[in-house]
């Protein structure tokens, strides 16, 4: 649910949209629909392949966070407190509480429940106390995905707003401005390589051509 936000524009490079199945996320998403936080993207999304095009078919509705993906995020932090630029370093259950202290061992805080929710190379050291939990994070593996932000100087005229890619180093490619509350001129694009493509350059330095 990530937003980027610069002098050029806006662009939402991280989740496109989302569905709501479930009844009780269902109630949320009219919740935040009503308070202007989210609203459905009736976008033209084609497939694209060898250079051809192909229609899309509409399937489940797409939700988006409106002006951006994240303010759904910063929704759910409110009457939360929240502390960053903290690192914890380890978590130590002590009776029914559990103790995060931070990488040298000072206290950070102490909770009944805590959800981690970080990496699964992050997440190991933090769950060591449990094995099965351990395993699990330790089992767990990330696919890259390199994402390009871009702003044209003038809007391309074409007949869809995102599409998904078939044999090519892209893997989706969407405009930012279809969306609702975002902009109306479609010079604002996100393009995301596929996994396959990310996995071989991402040990690379920058300056590194591909």
């Amino acid at each position: 649910m990530a937003t980027r936000r610069a002098p050029e524009g806006q662009w939402d490079f991280g989740a496109q949209y989302f569905h709501a199945r479930d009844p009780r996320f269902r109630r949320q998403a009219a919740e935040w629909r009503a308070r202007g936080l989210l609203a459905p993207w009736a976008a033209r999304i084609a497939n694209l392949r060898h250079g051809g095009y192909s229609p899309g078919t509409r399937d489940e509705q797409r939700l988006v966070g409106v002006p951006g993906m994240n303010v759904l995020a910063r929704d759910l932090l409110a009457g939360i407190e929240l502390r960053t630029l903290a690192k914890v370093g380890s978590l130590v259950r002590d009776a029914a509480r559990r103790r995060l202290l931070d990488e040298d061992g000072a206290l950070l805080g102490d909770a009944d429940v805590v959800l981690v929710a970080v990496p699964p190379a992050q997440a190991s050291p933090l769950v060591a106390a449990s094995a099965a939990l351990r395993a699990r994070a330790d089992g767990a593996w990330m696919q890259p995905c390199w994402t390009l932000l871009v702003r044209l100087a003038a809007p391309l005229a074409l007949p869809l707003d995102a599409a998904h890619v078939g044999d090519s180093p892209l893997g989706w490619i969407a405009c930012d401005d279809s969306r609702p509350g975002r902009g109306t001129q479609a010079l604002h694009w996100v393009l995301h390589a596929t996994a396959a493509w990310g996995r071989a350059p991402q040990e690379q330095e920058p300056d590194v051509g591909w």
